[in-house]
Parts: C-alpha cells; structure tokens; sequence
C-alpha cells in the first residue's frame, strides 16, 4: 500500500505491510537499524551517490526477485495453459536465482533535455 507519514511517501507491499509500515513510520528504527544505516544503502550510495533530486530510489534485488518468483510460481500452479506447463519446465529455482542480483539504485532529475533517469543494479555473478 502506500503510505504518507512524517513528510515521507512509502510504497511497501507483503504480508503484513499494513502494520510494520504504520508502526515504522511512527517510530521509525535508529540509524544503524534502518535501511538508510544498513549494508544495502552503503551499495546503493557507491553505485549511485545520493544528490538532489526529484527520486532516489533503492531497491533490495534480493527480496525483490523472490517475491517475483514466488508470484510467478502462483501463477504457474493456477493456470490451466499448457504453454505455462513449457515455460515452468525451463523457469529456474529458487536456488538458481540467489545471488543473480543485488541491490539497485536510481536517481531522477530535470534537467536541460526534461527528465534524466540514471539506474544502477548490482549484478553479481550467480
């Protein structure tokens, strides 16, 4: 859902959200606890140095890519279409995904051509 809170816009999806999320933005974790103190910030900032802008965006690639794989998978056991039965064949496991890709960055400004959007992913080698 999106939620407004403090001067923040948050857009958290997942079981749950509702909660943590309102929980979150009313008492939000110290420094070293949050996303901006953690490991995945520091990535995001080396690919794509914080700086003002209309967006700053990171995303966790890891959780992402899960939580697609988990709905593709859905999608799989509930359809009836026998060319989803192929592709399921050839989808790879949760196992093959790990470490395919790690954190992103991105960052939108207007500037003299309109808009410029800059987007970084961490692509370790599987």
């Amino acid at each position: 859902g999106w939620f407004l809170g403090d001067g923040n816009m948050v857009l958290a999806f997942g079981q749950g959200v509702t909660e943590r999320t309102l929980a979150m933005l009313r008492n939000p974790p110290r420094t070293a606890d949050s996303l901006a103190g953690g490991p995945l910030a520091r990535r995001a900032a080396e690919l794509v140095p914080p700086q003002a802008a209309l967006t700053y965006d990171i995303t966790n690639g890891p959780t992402a890519l899960r939580l697609l794989n988990e709905a593709v998978l859905a999608t799989f056991a509930e359809s009836k279409d026998p060319s989803m039965a192929k592709l399921k064949e050839a989808w790879p496991s949760q196992e093959e995904l790990e470490g395919v890709i790690g954190v992103s960055a991105a960052v939108t400004q207007a500037d003299a051509n309109g808009l410029t959007h800059v987007s970084v992913s961490d692509l370790p080698a599987p």
